[in-house]
């Protein structure tokens, strides 16, 4: 068990940072891959982990961000993800995903797009303005009737 913010009330930020509760000696991290970047799947920017799944999300920083949902690890011989699938893609090469998460529930998740300058034909001032500069926005997307166990 790790204690992690005990520094921040004494203020001494090289010594405690890291220490056990139970004893003043450093705590022990275990970091492991659990996923392998490739030509597709290489610029993860985020992720949100599906709590009633336990399977990560993880999203993209690229043009045409994607969202992968993976595999927690299974009964095999290392502690990667089982496989990923990109379940989501921005279509609009000035846009790119910058935030995707799930609520308590598990079957609902918001999904955050940053727009670069859109077509005026897509603007509609009366629903969505959009102050400051002309067609720059961004967009909240609520994602709705996902399954859980």
């Amino acid at each position: 068990e790790v204690d992690a913010f005990e520094t921040v009330f004494n203020n001494d930020f090289d010594e405690n940072l890291l220490k056990s509760s139970s004893s003043n000696a450093p705590a022990e991290a275990q970091v492991t891959r659990f996923l392998l970047g490739d030509d597709r799947l290489n610029s993860h920017d985020n992720l949100d982990i599906q709590i009633q799944t336990s399977n990560v999300y993880v999203i993209e920083d690229t043009d045409f961000g994607d969202i992968w949902a993976c595999l927690p690890d299974g009964r095999d011989r290392d502690l990667m993800t089982d496989g990923c699938l990109r379940m989501l893609s921005v279509r609009d090469p000035d846009s790119e995903p910058t935030g995707f998460i799930f609520d308590g529930t598990g079957k609902t998740a918001y999904y955050i797009i940053q727009h670069g300058l859109q077509d005026p034909a897509l603007n509609d001032p009366a629903s969505n303005p959009t102050p400051g500069e002309v067609g720059f926005t961004d967009d909240l997307i609520k994602i709705t009737g996902w399954k859980v166990p």
